[in-house]
């Protein structure tokens, strides 16, 4: 499986296009233009510290309950 880029005027025409709200399509939009800017990307361990133990990988986690 292979990340595709989806231009944002795109993204926006495709949601227009399934009769969302203009609120809806805004909101959309604008993270869509954040997770392009990598105001996502950044790794914060509270999770880890609010259970106490390291966080599972989700294709490790995968693996083990399809393989049960």
């Amino acid at each position: 499986m292979s990340y595709v880029d989806i231009p944002v005027k795109v993204l926006k025409e495709n949601i227009i296009n399934s009769r969302k709200p203009k609120e809806v399509t805004e909101l959309l939009k604008s993270i869509a233009e954040s997770m392009k800017a990598g105001e996502f990307d950044f790794v914060d361990n509270a999770l880890e510290k609010l259970i106490g133990r390291k966080l599972t990988d989700l294709n490790e986690f995968l693996k083990n309950i399809y393989s049960k």
